[in-house]
């Protein structure tokens, strides 16, 4: 029963790992404190101060009043989380299986919220235990764990179970009980604050300048002189360190205290466009298709000038369906015009950073100064400011990845999601395990914002959309660019001068290895690659060589024994890198451990290695055989970490000259370089062999999307896709640039084995360090939701598994899965609990 009351009451989603997902708890608001929803506050929660979300704010409480505790303390610089923001935090909890405030910690500026951790550390006792006469012994196993923990100084409590496995925690517990060690609570520091620079003026007690300057000449103190004159003829305070580097930080602190001086304390802006330059944006007229593209969307943006809202149903959400080299990035800019035209705001993801510099440069011209960057390639001081200088309405258009949606942008009127069909929208490694798309969607439908999604090769599900909605306001509005711009324009003009015969996309040419390997050709590059690759560098073109394998070769054997040298927490293969000393060293690509390549094999002693199957390292090394001459550039995880890199690698590879460019999948992605006439696919069936029902639609789409990158410009475009495989559909259909037919055979086979966007998914994952409680904990689960799936006949619910996960161990954890498929299959979980450890996807992008 709710009662009212003269306070007022805050529902608080707070910082705690509680059964009932979308808990929240009721606190009052003291006298004088003013809350609202979106701010952060710090409350009573059992014998501890914990963080919260405020959810709501109102008068009516249904708990008895006299039982309510007051929130402590409101952060300073709240609202934190918009509005819209909040309903969506709430919705991400409910539809992807946690918290409220976990899902809002996204929507956080960096450094905003804060966590209890508890440090461990040896009491008096511990330093006894050697000593004959103290009387004191414990079991070898809790000894074990006691050397885990420093003679002096602290350690975490959840790092040192790390180190000892979940199934020795029990030890350390022992050890706390028997008071051998002390726990202490303590908050973590912010890891990120406002930057400041210290600026000098002269005091405010200072009348006459000249005055003072005279005295200080008079003790012989010339250089305090100079620095007051500089002070009283500058314009404005100067820069403390410009002072100091003229005349020394002794001379400016003893005018400092002289009172002569004052500090000023202004604030500094960590902008990563600081220094930008951005180079003038070139208008063209837009084809005919990219017009109709722009007149759909202005006709949302027009209403959304009327009413507020772009959308009811399909008229403000749709794909953008475009051959690579239509021209899609000029219709977002256009539509970015249109937003800004309807005093509304735009966020525009890309799927990687590696895209941002060439999206970036064509935003920047077009909107100077009203540009925003929200990635992880940027510093936490640098994400720190632009969230807060968004929130404040500076900027006009966000330019993100992933997280980029969650940006505190107000008015917000667009979200174009660039190369919708990207995995990497999907967050898989921690809790909340979203999908931007899918929370992009959401957020649209709550702000009356537009919805662009662009790619070449949609996601199967996206276009199904477009075709067989399941309801109105599921369906997604269809804008198709089926020509590329070069050769649109050639049609329009009748020019064919080129000798092109006005086809839209680049020669692709399908290679056979294995006629090379009868042939008796067991090389890397095939014989017409070799030849085409000559062929362009006589003649002064660009190539690219695509491989998505990263290292000098992806596994490497014993080459006495034969056995896989493999990690040692994960069990998967280590890949051979080589270093610029020329050293190797293997490295695991998912816990990121490494050793050296000389380390001896644990078989049998061993240290010579056999390297198979050839990584970007591998075919760098390879071509600079062919190659000495021919500047080679390599374009990966291991050369560019972060925006400057990229870039770097970008404009290297613009300048003059028939450079050869080596990288994974993200150069498959929105690279736009007129000057490239040749692209080399070095091994196309990479991706047909992964363990997941989505292959197929990967290696569609990383193919179609690389050869997409030749002939751009005037010049005409090769590609030629290495494989094994010659007549796969995935294989044939790239090259051919047929979406349509790809489509048509790879829904058919989902309609036919009900996998999705037919059936839904949710992935239940378990882990252990010691492989036969991850085993029995997952067969555990398996027969209460069989029990409960046999009660209840209700949930259509199909249950796969248990089964390891792949790799099945990974960072020293065994890992085993169980997969529940269905119209809504979350709603087992509704009625099974799991117990604590359990991970649970939504919607997962894999399976295996």
């Amino acid at each position: 029963m709710m009662r009212s009351t003269n306070h007022s009451y805050a529902r608080i989603a707070v910082d705690f790992a509680d059964e009932d997902r979308l808990k929240t708890y009721t606190y009052a608001v003291p006298e004088g404190v003013s809350v609202s929803p979106g701010d952060l506050v710090w409350a009573p929660f059992g014998h501890r101060s914990i963080q919260g979300l405020a959810i709501a704010i109102s008068r009516d409480v249904d708990v008895d009043a006299a039982t309510v505790r007051e929130i402590e303390s409101v952060v300073d610089g709240g609202p934190f989380v918009l509005e819209p923001l909040l309903r969506v935090g709430c919705w991400i909890a409910e539809y992807y299986r946690c918290n409220i405030f976990t899902a809002c910690l996204l929507m956080l500026p960096p450094g905003a919220n804060r966590r209890l951790h508890i440090w461990i550390s040896r009491t008096g006792l511990a330093t006894r235990i050697d000593s004959t006469l103290a009387g004191l012994s414990i079991s070898p196993e809790m000894l074990k764990a006691l050397q885990e923990v420093p003679s002096r100084g602290r350690i975490r409590r959840d790092r040192l179970v790390r180190q000892l496995g979940r199934a020795n925690e029990k030890h350390l517990d022992r050890l706390l009980r028997d008071g051998f060690l002390k726990p202490e609570s303590l908050w973590d520091t912010p890891r990120v604050k406002p930057s400041f620079r210290s600026y000098v003026r002269l005091g405010a007690n200072v009348i006459d300048a000249e005055a003072v300057a005279l005295r200080y000449e008079a003790r012989r103190a010339f250089k305090r002189a100079a620095v007051v004159r500089l002070l009283a003829t500058a314009k404005s305070s100067v820069p403390r360190t410009e002072l100091t580097s003229k005349f020394s930080a002794g001379v400016i602190k003893s005018v400092l205290e002289d009172g002569n001086a004052e500090l000023e304390q202004v604030r500094v802006d960590r902008d990563p466009l600081a220094d930008y330059a951005a180079q003038d944006s070139i208008l063209h007229s837009l084809l005919p298709e990219q017009i109709s593209a722009v007149d759909a969307v202005t006709a949302a943006f027009a209403k959304l000038r009327v009413t507020g809202v772009a959308s009811s149903g399909s008229a403000g959400k749709f794909l953008l369906f475009g051959v690579t080299g239509s021209g899609k990035t000029e219709v977002y800019l256009r539509a970015a015009e249109e937003c800004v035209k309807s005093g509304r705001r735009a966020i525009i993801m890309v799927p990687e950073i590696a895209m941002t510099p060439q999206i970036l440069q064509r935003f920047a011209a077009r909107f100077p100064g009203q540009i925003a960057l929200q990635h992880s390639g940027l510093s936490v001081g640098q994400r720190y400011d632009q969230w807060h200088r968004i929130k404040s309405g500076e900027y006009r258009v966000v330019i993100g990845s992933r997280a980029g949606i969650f940006a505190p942008v107000h008015d917000l009127g667009l979200v174009v999601i660039d190369e919708e069909h990207e995995w990497t929208f999907k967050q898989s490694d921690r809790a909340p395990r979203y999908h931007a798309r899918e929370v992009a969607e959401r957020l649209c439908e709550e702000t009356g914002a537009v919805l662009i999604l662009g790619s070449a090769t949609p996601d199967v599900a996206t276009y199904r959309r477009t075709q067989e909605p399941g309801t109105g306001s599921d369906r997604l509005h269809f804008l198709s660019l089926p020509r590329r711009i070069n050769a649109a324009l050639r049609e329009e003009t009748g020019n064919d001068s080129l000798g092109l015969d006005g086809h839209p996309i680049s020669a692709v040419e399908i290679i056979n290895m294995r006629d090379e390997l009868a042939a008796g050709h067991r090389e890397m590059f095939s014989r017409p690659l070799l030849k085409a690759l000559r062929e362009n560098v006589e003649n002064g073109g660009k190539s690219i060589l695509f491989i998505n394998r990263r290292g000098t070769a992806s596994f490497i054997q014993c080459a006495t024994c034969g056995v896989l040298r493999s990690c040692s927490t994960c069990h998967t293969p280590l890949t051979l890198h080589r270093m610029m000393s020329g050293a190797g060293r293997l490295r695991c690509h998912y816990c990121g451990y490494s050793i050296g390549a000389d380390r001896k094999c644990r078989a049998c002693g061993g240290i010579g290695l056999g390297r198979r199957a050839a990584g970007t390292q591998g075919v760098e090394e390879a071509l600079r055989g062919y190659f000495p001459r021919t500047r080679i550039l390599r374009w990966d995880a291991d050369t560019a970490r972060n925006v400057k890199q990229h870039e770097k690698l970008l404009q290297e590879f613009q300048s003059e000259g028939n450079h050869i460019l080596i990288g994974t999948q993200m150069i498959a992605k929105g690279l736009d370089i007129p000057t490239v006439s040749l692209v080399g696919v070095v091994a196309a069936d990479i991706g047909l062999a992964a363990p997941s029902f989505r292959s197929t639609e990967r290696t569609f789409q990383i193919l179609s999307q690389v050869t997409g990158r030749a002939g751009r410009g005037d010049t005409p475009g090769r590609s030629i896709i290495q494989t094994f495989q010659p007549s796969h559909r995935a294989i044939v259909a790239a090259a051919k640039q047929d979406y349509a037919g790809f489509y048509a055979a790879e829904i058919e086979t989902r309609r036919k084995y009900q996998l999705p966007p037919f059936r839904r998914y949710v992935r239940l994952i378990y882990a252990s360090f010691q492989e036969t409680d991850a085993e029995l904990e997952a067969a555990s689960l398996r027969t209460r939701i069989n029990d409960q799936l046999s009660a209840d006949a209700r949930l259509d619910v199909e249950m796969l598994g248990p089964s390891p996960t792949f790799p099945m161990r990974f960072a020293g954890r065994y890992r085993w899965q169980i997969m529940l498929s269905g119209a809504a299959p979350e709603k087992v979980l509704d009625a099974v609990t799991l117990g604590s450890g359990w991970i649970i996807d939504v919607d997962p992008i894999e399976t295996n």
